[in-house]
C-alpha cells in the first residue's frame, strides 16, 4: 500500500527523489528483518554442545580420554530418539584436509532427554578403520598416527534414522569448536654442558647439577622423566679426547649416541625442572666415565602431544676425570731387608699407595701409603718372592692397583763374626752422616742393625731404636 501510495505522490508531486529514500529505507529494514525470522524457524530436534579441552593433540587417539572431549547431547520436545552421529575435522589453512566419519560407519545411538558422551564412548568414531581421509594420505597417517599441525574446525552432526541425509541436529559454536593442533616441543637440556666434565677435580660428594627448560606453550605441569644411561666402553674410549669446547663435540650425531647407550644407571620421575644427581641414594657414578642424560616430557592424563614422545636430544658428560694407576712401576733391592720402587706420577695422582705380599696363595696383602713416586719397603725377608703393586689416588678417589711386579730378595752374604776373634772397626771416615730416616741400616761391630726410631738431635747425633738378626 505504501508502494503504490509513493508512485502516487511521484506522478502526482514529481517527489522523486523523496521517494526513492522511502524505498530504499523499506527494503534496509526487509533486510533485517529476515534473517531473525528465518532463525526462529530453526527448532532442531537435537541440541548438541561440544567441549574439546586443551590443548589440542595431534595423535586422534588422544581424544578417546573421558577428559579429553565431551559432547552434551539434548532433544527439544521428544523423550527418545534414535538417529546417526558423525563427526567432520577440516583445515582451517587451505590445505583441503578432511578427515570425517566413513559414509558406511552409521551406529544407531539411542537418545534420551539429555545424554553426555566422553573421548571414552566416542572412541570408535576416532578410529582410522571409520574414517575417511581426504587430502591427507591414509597410509602415512598409519606411518605416524598423527595428523599435520595447524588450525582445524571439529563439527559434530546428528541426523535422522530412517532419513539418514536430513541433519537434525545445530549447527552452531555449540556444535563447532576450533582446534590449534601443534605438536609440543620435548624439554632442551641446560646443564650439564655436552661433552662436559663435571667434577673434574675429583672431589667427594660433588653432585652432579642436572636442568632443563620447560617446552613452551604447554599449558599444563609436565612430569619428566630422568634416564641416565653409562656409554658403552668403545665410546669411552673415542670419546676421551673430546671436551665441550672441542670442534670434535659438535660431529658427534644424535644417532651415534644412540648407538653408544650402555647399561642404564639410574631413571626417575619429577615434576621439577632440576635435579642434583648424588644427594640422595642413587648409585655412584664411575670416576672418568662417559654417561649419558635423556629428559622425557609426560601429560599426566596420558596424551601423547610430545614431539618424538616427548624425548629431549641425549646430552653427554664425564664424572670426574680418570684416576688410571702408575705406569711403569719398577722394583730394586737395595740389600736382603729393602727393596725401592719408582713409578711414574700423571697429574691427576696426589698421592700413592704400595701393596706387597710374600708369593703364594694364602699370603696377605700388606699396604703402604706415599706421597711421592717413590717408595722404600723394609723388613722383607731373604731369598723369598714378593709380588708388589701401586695403586695412586686422585683427591677423593682411588684408582685400580696397577700390574703386578715380582722380585725375589737377594740372600745376605755368609756371616764373618768369628766368636773370640779381635773387632776391627774402620773409622777412617769422620764426617757425621746428616739424614737418617726409618728403616736405614747401620753397622754397629760386624752386625747390621735396621733403624725404627730416629730422633735428630743435632750435629750428626741421632737418638732411637734399632734391631738385627742373629743365628744362635
Amino acid at each position: 500500500m505504501r508502494f503504490f501510495s509513493c508512485h502516487h505522490q511521484v506522478r502526482h508531486i514529481f517527489k522523486a527523489q523523496e521517494c526513492l529514500r522511502y524505498l530504499l529505507l523499506c527494503i534496509f529494514l526487509g533486510n533485517l528483518v529476515t534473517p531473525f525470522q528465518a532463525t526462529a524457524q530453526q527448532n532442531f530436534s537435537v541440541k548438541l554442545i561440544a567441549a574439546v579441552q586443551p590443548p589440542n593433540s595431534p595423535y586422534l587417539a588422544d581424544y578417546t580420554y573421558a577428559q579429553s572431549l565431551n559432547l552434551n547431547i539434548i532433544l527439544s520436545g521428544r523423550t527418545f530418539y534414535q538417529g546417526i552421529l558423525k563427526i567432520r575435522l577440516e583445515s582451517m589453512d587451505g590445505r583441503g584436509i578432511v578427515i570425517q566419519t566413513r559414509a558406511t560407519y552409521n551406529p544407531i545411538v539411542d537418545l534420551g532427554p539429555s545424554q553426555t558422551f566422553t573421548g571414552i564412548e566416542l572412541a570408535p568414531y576416532f578410529s582410522q578403520e571409520n574414517l575417511d581421509f581426504i587430502g591427507f594420505d591414509r597410509q602415512q597417517y598409519l606411518r605416524t598416527k598423527r595428523i599435520p599441525d595447524g588450525i582445524y574446525r571439529i563439527t559434530f552432526s546428528f541426523y535422522d534414522r530412517f532419513r539418514p541425509d536430513v541433519l537434525v541436529s545445530n549447527v552452531d559454536i555449540l556444535s563447532q569448536k576450533i582446534l590449534r593442533i601443534f605438536g609440543i616441543q620435548p624439554p632442551i637440556l641446560n646443564l650439564p654442558l655436552h661433552m662436559s666434565t663435571t667434577n673434574s677435580a675429583n672431589e667427594s660428594a660433588q653432585p652432579v647439577n642436572i636442568n632443563w627448560t620447560r617446552p613452551a606453550n604447554t599449558p599444563f605441569t609436565p612430569e619428566y622423566e630422568m634416564i641416565i644411561n653409562e656409554l658403552r666402553p668403545e665410546c669411552q674410549r673415542t670419546y676421551n679426547g673430546i671436551n665441550t669446547g672441542n670442534a670434535a663435540a659438535s660431529r658427534v650425531s644424535q644417532a651415534e649416541l644412540f648407538n653408544c647407550l650402555g647399561p642404564e644407571i639410574y631413571r626417575t620421575t619429577t615434576t621439577s625442572l632440576t635435579y642434583n644427581y648424588g644427594m640422595q641414594a642413587e648409585p655412584l657414578l664411575g670416576l672418568g666415565k662417559w654417561f649419558s642424560i635423556r629428559i622425557r616430557a609426560r601429560d599426566p592424563q596420558g596424551r601423547t602431544l610430545f614431539i618424538n614422545n616427548g624425548i629431549s636430544q641425549i646430552r653427554v658428560f664425564r664424572y670426574g676425570k680418570p684416576c688410571d694407576p702408575p705406569p711403569r712401576v719398577r722394583v730394586k733391592a737395595m740389600n736382603p731387608y729393602q727393596v725401592q720402587l719408582a713409578w711414574d706420577a700423571l697429574s691427576t695422582h696426589t698421592s700413592y699407595t704400595v701393596h706387597f705380599k710374600k708369593a703364594g696363595e694364602n699370603q696377605e696383602w700388606y699396604s703402604q701409603r706415599a706421597i711421592s713416586n717413590r717408595a722404600q719397603i723394609n723388613d722383607l725377608e731373604p731369598g723369598t718372592y714378593y709380588f708388589f703393586r701401586v695403586s695412586a689416588d686422585c683427591n677423593a678417589f682411588s684408582s685400580e692397583q696397577g700390574a703386578t711386579t715380582d722380585l725375589r730378595m737377594p740372600s745376605p752374604a755368609p756371616s764373618q763374626v768369628q766368636c773370640g776373634k779381635d773387632l776391627i772397626v774402620d773409622l777412617s771416615n769422620s764426617n757425621p752422616i746428616q739424614n737418617l730416616q726409618v728403616g736405614n741400616k747401620i753397622m754397629a761391630g760386624d752386625f747390621e742393625f735396621t733403624l725404627t726410631e730416629v730422633r735428630p738431635l743435632g750435629g750428626g747425633w741421632f737418638a732411637g731404636k734399632a734391631y738385627t738378626n742373629m743365628k744362635l
